[in-house]
Protein backbone atom coordinates (compact mmCIF):
# COMPACT_ATOMS: atom_id res chain seq x y z
CA UNK A 1 0.00 0.00 0.00
CA UNK A 2 2.79 2.52 1.21
CA UNK A 3 4.11 2.06 -2.64
CA UNK A 4 0.91 2.82 -4.15
CA UNK A 5 0.40 5.96 -2.36
CA UNK A 6 3.81 6.79 -3.18
CA UNK A 7 3.39 5.97 -7.21
CA UNK A 8 -0.23 8.03 -7.08
CA UNK A 9 1.26 11.42 -4.35
CA UNK A 10 4.43 11.55 -6.51
CA UNK A 11 2.46 11.41 -9.80
CA UNK A 12 -0.47 14.16 -8.69
CA UNK A 13 2.04 16.29 -7.19
CA UNK A 14 4.07 16.72 -10.17
CA UNK A 15 1.06 17.44 -12.15
CA UNK A 16 0.25 20.04 -9.58
CA UNK A 17 3.84 21.72 -10.19
CA UNK A 18 3.54 21.78 -13.82
CA UNK A 19 0.57 23.44 -13.53
CA UNK A 20 1.36 25.95 -11.22
CA UNK A 21 4.39 26.71 -13.15
CA UNK A 22 2.86 26.92 -16.01
CA UNK A 23 -0.24 29.64 -13.87
CA UNK A 24 2.81 31.70 -12.71
CA UNK A 25 4.78 32.19 -16.33
CA UNK A 26 1.25 33.14 -17.71
CA UNK A 27 0.63 35.73 -15.59
CA UNK A 28 4.65 36.98 -14.15
CA UNK A 29 3.89 40.68 -14.41
CA UNK A 30 1.64 40.03 -10.71
CA UNK A 31 4.70 38.92 -9.59
CA UNK A 32 6.54 41.89 -10.34
CA UNK A 33 3.89 44.31 -9.39
CA UNK A 34 3.49 42.42 -6.17
CA UNK A 35 7.80 42.70 -5.70
CA UNK A 36 7.39 46.63 -6.70
CA UNK A 37 5.21 47.04 -4.12
CA UNK A 38 6.84 45.31 -1.25
CA UNK A 39 8.44 48.39 0.69
CA UNK A 40 12.28 48.86 0.45
CA UNK A 41 15.03 48.32 2.93
CA UNK A 42 12.62 46.44 5.37
CA UNK A 43 14.67 44.36 7.90
CA UNK A 44 14.91 41.09 7.56
CA UNK A 45 14.06 40.33 11.30
CA UNK A 46 10.89 42.05 10.44
CA UNK A 47 9.40 39.76 8.48
CA UNK A 48 8.52 36.63 10.45
CA UNK A 49 6.81 39.23 13.00
CA UNK A 50 4.55 40.58 10.14
CA UNK A 51 4.22 36.67 8.48
CA UNK A 52 2.81 35.98 12.33
CA UNK A 53 0.24 38.87 12.90
CA UNK A 54 -2.52 37.96 10.87
CA UNK A 55 -2.61 34.53 13.21
CA UNK A 56 -0.84 35.60 15.88
CA UNK A 57 -3.10 38.57 16.41
CA UNK A 58 -6.22 36.06 15.91
CA UNK A 59 -5.50 34.00 19.40
CA UNK A 60 -4.38 37.49 21.32
CA UNK A 61 -6.56 37.49 24.83
CA UNK A 62 -9.10 40.79 25.10
CA UNK A 63 -11.67 39.44 22.59
CA UNK A 64 -15.08 38.19 22.84
CA UNK A 65 -17.16 34.53 21.80
CA UNK A 66 -18.08 35.50 18.70
CA UNK A 67 -14.98 37.43 17.65
CA UNK A 68 -13.04 34.46 17.73
CA UNK A 69 -15.60 32.97 16.24
CA UNK A 70 -16.41 34.79 13.03
CA UNK A 71 -12.37 35.14 12.48
CA UNK A 72 -12.45 31.34 12.40
CA UNK A 73 -14.76 31.24 9.96
CA UNK A 74 -13.20 33.76 7.95
CA UNK A 75 -10.20 31.29 8.09
CA UNK A 76 -12.21 28.59 6.58
CA UNK A 77 -13.80 30.70 3.97
CA UNK A 78 -9.93 32.18 3.03
CA UNK A 79 -8.80 28.29 2.75
CA UNK A 80 -11.88 27.38 1.00
CA UNK A 81 -11.32 30.22 -1.81
CA UNK A 82 -8.02 29.29 -2.14
CA UNK A 83 -8.38 25.91 -3.23
CA UNK A 84 -11.31 26.02 -5.15
CA UNK A 85 -10.22 27.35 -8.26
CA UNK A 86 -7.34 24.59 -8.28
CA UNK A 87 -9.99 22.03 -7.53
CA UNK A 88 -9.32 20.47 -11.05
CA UNK A 89 -5.60 20.66 -10.49
CA UNK A 90 -5.73 19.05 -7.89
CA UNK A 91 -7.72 16.48 -8.30
CA UNK A 92 -5.31 15.31 -10.59
CA UNK A 93 -6.28 16.94 -14.04
CA UNK A 94 -7.03 15.19 -16.53
CA UNK A 95 -5.65 11.69 -15.41
CA UNK A 96 -8.49 12.22 -12.37
CA UNK A 97 -10.86 10.09 -14.85
CA UNK A 98 -8.51 7.55 -15.10
CA UNK A 99 -7.43 6.77 -11.95
CA UNK A 100 -11.14 6.79 -10.24
CA UNK A 101 -11.69 3.73 -12.63
CA UNK A 102 -9.06 1.62 -10.81
CA UNK A 103 -9.87 -0.14 -7.35
CA UNK A 104 -8.01 2.41 -5.12
CA UNK A 105 -8.18 2.40 -1.65
CA UNK A 106 -10.12 5.34 -0.66
CA UNK A 107 -7.96 5.63 2.39
CA UNK A 108 -4.60 5.63 -0.06
CA UNK A 109 -6.94 8.30 -1.93
CA UNK A 110 -7.70 10.20 1.16
CA UNK A 111 -3.82 10.92 1.91
CA UNK A 112 -2.63 11.53 -1.37
CA UNK A 113 -5.37 14.51 -1.36
CA UNK A 114 -4.12 15.35 1.77
CA UNK A 115 -0.50 15.47 1.11
CA UNK A 116 -1.35 17.55 -1.96
CA UNK A 117 -3.58 19.98 -0.21
CA UNK A 118 -0.51 20.44 1.88
CA UNK A 119 1.82 21.44 -0.69
CA UNK A 120 -1.40 23.76 -1.83
CA UNK A 121 -1.64 25.49 1.19
CA UNK A 122 2.40 26.19 1.92
CA UNK A 123 1.42 29.88 1.36
CA UNK A 124 -1.37 29.51 4.25
CA UNK A 125 0.58 27.39 6.24
CA UNK A 126 3.72 29.77 6.48
CA UNK A 127 1.65 32.64 8.76
CA UNK A 128 0.65 29.78 11.27
CA UNK A 129 4.29 28.04 11.25
CA UNK A 130 5.50 31.64 11.71
CA UNK A 131 3.29 32.46 14.69
CA UNK A 132 3.98 28.87 16.24
CA UNK A 133 7.61 30.06 16.16
CA UNK A 134 7.14 33.98 17.61
CA UNK A 135 4.40 32.87 19.79
CA UNK A 136 6.89 31.79 22.74
CA UNK A 137 8.29 35.35 22.40
CA UNK A 138 5.42 37.15 23.38
CA UNK A 139 3.46 35.16 25.79
CA UNK A 140 3.98 35.53 29.52
CA UNK A 141 4.01 31.80 30.75
CA UNK A 142 4.31 28.37 29.68
CA UNK A 143 0.85 27.51 29.61
CA UNK A 144 -0.31 30.67 27.30
CA UNK A 145 2.50 28.96 24.93
CA UNK A 146 0.89 25.39 24.99
CA UNK A 147 -2.73 27.00 24.31
CA UNK A 148 -2.12 29.42 21.73
CA UNK A 149 -0.56 26.68 19.62
CA UNK A 150 -3.39 23.89 20.46
CA UNK A 151 -5.64 26.95 19.13
CA UNK A 152 -3.61 27.39 16.04
CA UNK A 153 -3.07 23.69 15.54
CA UNK A 154 -6.66 23.59 15.95
CA UNK A 155 -7.68 26.32 13.08
CA UNK A 156 -5.56 24.38 10.99
CA UNK A 157 -6.79 21.34 11.05
CA UNK A 158 -10.54 22.78 10.74
CA UNK A 159 -9.29 25.02 7.50
CA UNK A 160 -7.79 21.40 6.14
CA UNK A 161 -10.91 19.79 6.77
CA UNK A 162 -13.01 22.19 4.92
CA UNK A 163 -10.54 22.39 2.16
CA UNK A 164 -11.29 18.15 2.18
CA UNK A 165 -14.92 18.50 2.40
CA UNK A 166 -14.80 20.72 -0.48
CA UNK A 167 -12.01 18.43 -3.22
CA UNK A 168 -13.80 15.02 -2.27
CA UNK A 169 -17.11 16.62 -2.30
CA UNK A 170 -17.95 15.58 1.44
CA UNK A 171 -20.26 17.80 1.73
CA UNK A 172 -21.70 16.40 5.51
CA UNK A 173 -18.33 17.83 6.87
CA UNK A 174 -18.45 21.07 5.49
CA UNK A 175 -20.85 22.22 8.38
CA UNK A 176 -18.88 20.43 10.85
CA UNK A 177 -16.22 22.04 10.34
CA UNK A 178 -17.49 25.65 10.32
CA UNK A 179 -19.19 24.52 13.71
CA UNK A 180 -16.06 24.33 15.05
CA UNK A 181 -15.82 28.14 15.08
CA UNK A 182 -18.55 28.17 17.94
CA UNK A 183 -15.91 26.12 21.09
CA UNK A 184 -13.06 27.60 19.46
CA UNK A 185 -14.19 31.08 19.89
CA UNK A 186 -15.84 30.10 23.38
CA UNK A 187 -12.32 28.94 24.80
CA UNK A 188 -10.33 31.63 23.89
CA UNK A 189 -12.95 34.03 25.13
CA UNK A 190 -12.68 31.85 28.61
CA UNK A 191 -9.07 30.62 28.72
CA UNK A 192 -8.87 31.06 32.03
CA UNK A 193 -11.72 28.58 32.37
CA UNK A 194 -10.43 24.95 33.44
CA UNK A 195 -12.83 23.68 30.43
CA UNK A 196 -11.11 25.89 27.93
CA UNK A 197 -8.04 23.39 27.92
CA UNK A 198 -11.00 20.39 27.73
CA UNK A 199 -12.94 22.40 24.83
CA UNK A 200 -9.68 23.22 22.41
CA UNK A 201 -7.98 19.05 23.35
CA UNK A 202 -11.59 17.84 22.09
CA UNK A 203 -11.95 20.45 19.30
CA UNK A 204 -8.24 19.62 18.00
CA UNK A 205 -8.99 16.24 18.10
CA UNK A 206 -12.57 16.46 16.55
CA UNK A 207 -10.53 18.87 13.85
CA UNK A 208 -7.79 15.59 12.85
CA UNK A 209 -10.84 13.63 13.02
CA UNK A 210 -12.62 15.51 10.27
CA UNK A 211 -9.61 15.99 8.55
CA UNK A 212 -9.43 12.16 8.32
CA UNK A 213 -12.74 11.25 7.66
CA UNK A 214 -12.93 9.47 4.31
CA UNK A 215 -16.40 9.57 2.28
CA UNK A 216 -18.17 6.22 1.78
CA UNK A 217 -21.73 5.58 0.79
CA UNK A 218 -22.99 8.76 2.17
CA UNK A 219 -21.39 10.66 -0.60
CA UNK A 220 -22.62 8.46 -3.35
CA UNK A 221 -25.97 8.73 -1.99
CA UNK A 222 -26.10 12.60 -1.86
CA UNK A 223 -24.85 12.41 -5.84
CA UNK A 224 -27.58 10.13 -7.00
CA UNK A 225 -29.99 12.18 -4.92
CA UNK A 226 -28.60 15.12 -6.35
CA UNK A 227 -28.51 13.88 -9.94
CA UNK A 228 -32.02 13.08 -9.84
CA UNK A 229 -33.20 16.40 -8.65
CA UNK A 230 -31.43 18.20 -11.46
CA UNK A 231 -32.61 15.47 -14.28
CA UNK A 232 -35.87 16.54 -12.84
CA UNK A 233 -35.25 20.29 -12.79
CA UNK A 234 -34.31 19.77 -16.25
CA UNK A 235 -36.87 18.08 -17.74
CA UNK A 236 -39.43 20.40 -16.09
CA UNK A 237 -37.20 23.93 -17.22
CA UNK A 238 -37.11 22.12 -21.12
CA UNK A 239 -41.26 21.50 -21.17
CA UNK A 240 -42.05 24.73 -20.67
CA UNK A 241 -42.24 28.19 -21.91
CA UNK A 242 -39.66 30.60 -21.53
CA UNK A 243 -39.65 34.40 -21.69
CA UNK A 244 -36.16 34.89 -22.41
CA UNK A 245 -34.40 33.97 -25.57
CA UNK A 246 -32.11 30.97 -26.32
CA UNK A 247 -29.12 33.21 -26.07
CA UNK A 248 -29.93 34.56 -22.80
CA UNK A 249 -30.53 31.27 -21.06
CA UNK A 250 -27.25 30.13 -22.60
CA UNK A 251 -25.07 32.82 -20.91
CA UNK A 252 -27.36 32.54 -17.50
CA UNK A 253 -26.80 28.36 -17.65
CA UNK A 254 -23.30 29.08 -18.05
CA UNK A 255 -23.29 31.42 -15.30
CA UNK A 256 -25.45 30.02 -12.77
CA UNK A 257 -25.79 26.37 -13.04
CA UNK A 258 -22.49 25.18 -14.76
CA UNK A 259 -20.17 27.95 -13.21
CA UNK A 260 -21.73 29.18 -10.51
CA UNK A 261 -19.33 29.61 -7.74
CA UNK A 262 -16.87 31.97 -9.91
CA UNK A 263 -19.74 34.05 -10.59
CA UNK A 264 -20.84 34.14 -6.84
CA UNK A 265 -17.60 35.15 -6.21
CA UNK A 266 -17.55 38.00 -8.78
CA UNK A 267 -20.81 39.43 -7.55
CA UNK A 268 -19.60 39.41 -3.59
CA UNK A 269 -16.72 40.83 -4.58
CA UNK A 270 -19.05 43.71 -6.22
CA UNK A 271 -21.19 44.28 -4.04
CA UNK A 272 -17.50 44.27 -1.38
CA UNK A 273 -16.35 47.50 -3.20
CA UNK A 274 -19.87 48.98 -3.53
CA UNK A 275 -20.24 48.81 0.42
CA UNK A 276 -16.96 50.19 0.65
CA UNK A 277 -17.53 53.16 -1.53
CA UNK A 278 -21.14 53.74 -0.21
CA UNK A 279 -19.04 54.28 3.61
CA UNK A 280 -16.37 56.31 2.06
CA UNK A 281 -19.11 58.22 0.52
CA UNK A 282 -20.62 58.59 3.04
CA UNK A 283 -17.68 59.69 5.09
CA UNK A 284 -16.89 62.19 3.04
CA UNK A 285 -20.39 63.70 3.28
CA UNK A 286 -20.83 64.07 -0.04
CA UNK A 287 -18.50 66.63 -0.71
CA UNK A 288 -16.12 67.14 -3.76
CA UNK A 289 -14.34 63.78 -2.85
CA UNK A 290 -17.52 62.13 -3.96
CA UNK A 291 -17.46 61.74 -7.51
CA UNK A 292 -13.49 60.82 -7.57
CA UNK A 293 -14.46 58.00 -5.00
CA UNK A 294 -17.51 56.83 -7.80
CA UNK A 295 -15.76 57.00 -9.94
CA UNK A 296 -12.42 54.69 -8.79
CA UNK A 297 -15.54 52.58 -7.47
CA UNK A 298 -16.81 52.19 -10.77
CA UNK A 299 -13.23 51.28 -12.10
CA UNK A 300 -12.78 48.78 -9.22
CA UNK A 301 -16.33 46.95 -10.27
CA UNK A 302 -15.61 46.45 -13.52
CA UNK A 303 -12.46 45.83 -13.46
CA UNK A 304 -12.18 43.54 -10.35
CA UNK A 305 -15.19 41.60 -10.40
CA UNK A 306 -16.07 40.97 -14.41
CA UNK A 307 -12.45 40.95 -16.12
CA UNK A 308 -10.41 39.11 -13.04
CA UNK A 309 -12.68 36.82 -12.20
CA UNK A 310 -13.15 36.33 -16.00
CA UNK A 311 -16.94 36.68 -16.83
CA UNK A 312 -16.09 37.36 -20.77
CA UNK A 313 -13.75 34.67 -20.70
CA UNK A 314 -16.16 32.43 -19.08
CA UNK A 315 -19.02 32.88 -21.84
CA UNK A 316 -15.91 32.90 -24.00
CA UNK A 317 -14.95 29.21 -23.38
CA UNK A 318 -18.88 27.83 -23.36
CA UNK A 319 -19.23 29.70 -26.56
CA UNK A 320 -15.93 27.85 -27.86
CA UNK A 321 -17.27 24.26 -26.56
CA UNK A 322 -20.58 24.79 -28.87
CA UNK A 323 -18.70 25.87 -31.97
CA UNK A 324 -19.17 22.87 -34.52
CA UNK A 325 -22.92 22.67 -33.32
CA UNK A 326 -23.57 26.43 -33.65
CA UNK A 327 -21.66 26.53 -37.06
CA UNK A 328 -24.25 24.38 -38.34
CA UNK A 329 -27.05 27.04 -37.26
CA UNK A 330 -27.33 30.60 -39.12
CA UNK A 331 -26.03 32.07 -36.99
CA UNK A 332 -24.09 35.52 -38.11
CA UNK A 333 -20.36 36.22 -37.19
CA UNK A 334 -20.77 38.51 -34.14
CA UNK A 335 -23.53 36.68 -32.75
CA UNK A 336 -22.45 36.13 -29.28
CA UNK A 337 -19.96 39.72 -29.64
CA UNK A 338 -23.25 42.01 -28.86
CA UNK A 339 -24.82 39.32 -26.59
CA UNK A 340 -21.92 38.60 -24.34
CA UNK A 341 -21.55 42.62 -23.80
CA UNK A 342 -25.74 42.70 -23.35
CA UNK A 343 -25.55 40.27 -20.02
CA UNK A 344 -22.05 41.38 -18.66
CA UNK A 345 -23.42 45.08 -18.33
CA UNK A 346 -26.51 43.50 -16.65
CA UNK A 347 -24.39 41.71 -14.22
CA UNK A 348 -22.04 44.72 -13.25
CA UNK A 349 -25.32 47.50 -14.15
CA UNK A 350 -26.72 46.61 -10.77
CA UNK A 351 -23.38 46.91 -8.17
CA UNK A 352 -22.52 50.15 -10.41
CA UNK A 353 -26.42 51.42 -10.09
CA UNK A 354 -26.08 51.13 -6.45
CA UNK A 355 -23.09 53.17 -6.15
CA UNK A 356 -24.33 56.16 -8.79
CA UNK A 357 -28.26 55.84 -7.34
CA UNK A 358 -27.60 58.11 -4.18
CA UNK A 359 -25.72 60.60 -5.51
CA UNK A 360 -28.92 61.90 -7.32
CA UNK A 361 -30.40 63.03 -3.72
CA UNK A 362 -27.03 65.07 -2.65
CA UNK A 363 -26.76 67.63 -5.67
CA UNK A 364 -25.03 65.95 -8.52
CA UNK A 365 -26.46 67.20 -11.71
CA UNK A 366 -28.59 64.91 -13.73
CA UNK A 367 -26.29 65.38 -16.69
CA UNK A 368 -23.25 64.41 -15.09
CA UNK A 369 -25.20 61.72 -13.77
CA UNK A 370 -25.92 60.25 -16.93
CA UNK A 371 -22.53 60.68 -18.38
CA UNK A 372 -21.27 58.81 -15.61
CA UNK A 373 -23.44 55.99 -16.51
CA UNK A 374 -22.82 56.26 -19.83
CA UNK A 375 -19.38 56.12 -19.40
CA UNK A 376 -20.12 52.99 -17.00
CA UNK A 377 -21.59 50.89 -20.18
CA UNK A 378 -18.85 52.16 -22.21
CA UNK A 379 -16.33 51.03 -20.03
CA UNK A 380 -17.81 47.88 -19.76
CA UNK A 381 -18.08 47.15 -23.33
CA UNK A 382 -14.71 48.16 -23.68
CA UNK A 383 -13.37 45.35 -21.39
CA UNK A 384 -14.67 42.83 -24.10
CA UNK A 385 -11.66 43.97 -26.49
CA UNK A 386 -8.80 42.36 -24.20
CA UNK A 387 -10.24 38.95 -25.07
CA UNK A 388 -10.63 39.64 -28.90
CA UNK A 389 -6.75 41.01 -28.80
CA UNK A 390 -4.57 39.16 -26.66
CA UNK A 391 -6.15 35.63 -24.65
CA UNK A 392 -3.17 35.56 -22.23
CA UNK A 393 -3.07 38.64 -21.01
CA UNK A 394 -6.54 39.76 -20.37
CA UNK A 395 -6.37 40.35 -16.73
CA UNK A 396 -3.59 42.67 -16.95
CA UNK A 397 -5.24 44.99 -20.49
CA UNK A 398 -8.24 44.87 -18.51
CA UNK A 399 -7.06 46.51 -15.43
CA UNK A 400 -4.88 48.73 -17.37
CA UNK A 401 -7.99 50.07 -19.29
CA UNK A 402 -9.69 50.55 -16.35
CA UNK A 403 -7.31 52.66 -14.88
CA UNK A 404 -6.58 54.38 -17.90
CA UNK A 405 -10.43 55.07 -18.05
CA UNK A 406 -10.71 56.08 -14.51
CA UNK A 407 -7.90 58.67 -15.20
CA UNK A 408 -9.59 60.11 -18.33
CA UNK A 409 -13.19 60.28 -16.11
CA UNK A 410 -11.63 62.06 -13.22
CA UNK A 411 -9.85 64.51 -15.75
CA UNK A 412 -12.91 64.94 -17.57
CA UNK A 413 -15.08 65.69 -13.99
CA UNK A 414 -12.23 68.62 -13.15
Amino acid sequence: MSGLYADLARQRLRWYAAATANAVRRHWQWLVIVCLLLPAGLPLTRIPGILAFPVSGMVRPGHGAAWYALHLILVQLIAAGWIWPQRQVLAGGPMAPYVATLPIPRRIAHRVNVSVLLVADSLLLLPMLTALLVAPARADTFAAIVFQGMAVAAMGLSALAAQLALVERNWPALPLALACAAPWGWSLAHRENPGAWATIAVLLCASMALAAWTPTISRRITRTRLRSAREQARSHALTRRHALPISARIQLQTLFVERWPATLLRLAAAVGVTAGAGLLINAFAFDARTLPTAIAAIAAIAAASLIVSGTYRTLAGAHADMRHYAAALPLGKGFWFWRDIVCVSALGGLPLGIVLLPLLDHGVPSLTYLKLALAELGLLALLRLPLLITRRQTVLAGAILAAGWSAAAMAAIH
